[in-house]
């Protein structure tokens, strides 16, 4: 298992769609990965809708809860996740997710 400890701050759409192509990435090679949120202090909306929903576009809430554990998640973290989560389900995907309008 892949062992990830993140930093106090995660901000912007683009770091949480690069963790969530690390973790995409290291789930070819290993059975899960091991998430710490430990450290994490702030999390913003954009970051969290970027790391849900990449990977949630990859597989499914089962998977995911399966082979992506995510530990020490503070309150407003696991919140902030949830949320993503709740947009996925009701349709919501990131701008590089719609379909390309011709």
């Amino acid at each position: 298992m892949l062992y990830l400890k993140l930093q106090s701050s995660l901000t912007t759409a683009v770091n949480g769609q690069s963790l969530a192509g690390l973790i995409i990435a290291a789930l070819h090679t290993e059975e899960a990965v091991q998430v710490d949120f430990a450290d994490v202090e702030v999390l913003t909306p954009s970051f969290a809708n970027a790391l849900i929903l990449t990977l949630l576009a990859s597989m499914s809430v089962e998977s995911l809860r399966v082979r992506c554990v995510m530990t020490n998640r503070r309150d407003t973290v696991a919140d902030s996740l949830n949320r993503a989560a709740f947009r996925f389900q009701q349709g919501i995907r990131l701008s590089d997710q719609l379909p390309a309008h011709v």
